[in-house]
């Protein structure tokens, strides 16, 4: 009986003390770590490996297609891990996703999402990201909301909201959908705005700071009333040129709004600054989470979940929520 009972305790404590399957390495692929939100991206996924114990490989393409999708084949040679893609081009997405097939890898894209179909020819492939359209429509709001409850924004009282725009990347699919759906934010919300300069940057905060230069230039202040930026570098750098000629330094007088995109911790003491408007926070530490537990699950030879951590999946895409960031 003795005997009978310490072995029914020992298998009750097995049961209770045994390991959750832990992931032991993923290997990370970037378009390029230049890019604020995707350096972000990296300092959450390498907290998520510290934590959990992995071992985390990562590769930057620095924009170089070939030679991310070289990165990619070579580490799907070398074993069954997981691969985390950051993809270089999405039109490109089937290339990558045919090296896992073949190899066996599970596949999670992240950031840039590729199309249905690459999703879906691979069994063991997912995307995380987030709505990209959701962030403009944010974006919109909170330009609305700020004219309606300051009309002296409007400073040549024209009735009209005069708007510079400075986008991303052209290629880069969120750019249009982030832009289109401020737009149609502004014009559902009753604003009658009008694009006097819009430009496309490559994300940096170097890129914002020059085509805001050129906005003044061109129009002048006097003719700039709010500016709508793809992300939060171009805002901070479109903020400096302002800062430039004294505006956006804590007069509310000298204040032109500016909305951008992601939440960087930059972005987040401006706005509390004063200096920017609000932005769009895009959690790099939630989707940070959602790849190593996607990765865990398609690595023990699991189907991709319907849902995960309160998201329902959207053709194998799981994207986490934005969140409006102002000084209130």
């Amino acid at each position: 009986m003795k005997k009978k009972l310490c072995a029914a305790v020992a298998a009750a404590v097995l049961t209770v003390t045994a390991p959750v399957f832990a992931l032991e390495h993923l290997d990370a692929f970037y378009y390029n770590t230049a890019d604020s939100f995707i350096a972000e991206l990296s300092h959450s996924l390498q907290a998520q490996a510290k934590a959990e114990g992995t071992e985390l490989h990562e590769f930057n393409a620095m924009d170089d297609l070939l030679v991310q999708l070289e990165s990619i084949q070579t580490a799907a040679g070398k074993g069954k891990q997981p691969l985390a893609v950051n993809i270089v081009d999405v039109s490109n997405g089937q290339a990558a996703a045919d090296i896992a097939k073949k190899n066996g890898n599970a596949l999670i894209f992240f950031n840039r999402m590729p199309s249905a179909e690459v999703l879906a020819s691979w069994e063991k492939a997912c995307y995380v990201g987030s709505d990209a359209a959701q962030s403009g429509t944010l974006q919109g709001r909170m330009l609305a909301d700020y004219t309606a409850a300051h009309p002296e924004a409007d400073r040549n009282h024209d009735g009209k909201l005069s708007l510079v725009i400075i986008k991303g990347q052209a290629t880069h699919q969120d750019t249009a959908l982030r832009t289109n759906a401020a737009l149609k934010a502004l014009r559902e919300a009753g604003v009658n705005a009008e694009i006097t300069f819009s430009q496309n940057g490559n994300w940096s905060f170097a890129s914002g700071s020059e085509q805001m230069g050129r906005a003044l230039s061109s129009q002048g202040i006097e003719k700039i009333e709010a500016v709508i930026c793809n992300n939060d570098a171009m805002a901070l750098g479109a903020s400096a040129a302002l800062q430039q000629l004294g505006w956006n330094m804590g007069d509310p007088a000298k204040f032109v709004p500016i909305v951008g995109i992601d939440g960087l911790p930059e972005a987040l003491k401006a706005v509390q600054d004063g200096k920017i408007l609000g932005t769009v926070k895009q959690d790099a530490k939630a989707q940070a989470e959602l790849i190593f537990k996607l990765a865990r699950i398609l690595d023990e030879g699991k189907a991709v979940p319907a849902e995960l951590d309160g998201i329902k999946a959207s053709g194998r895409a799981f994207e986490v929520p934005y969140q409006t960031v102002i000084k209130q």
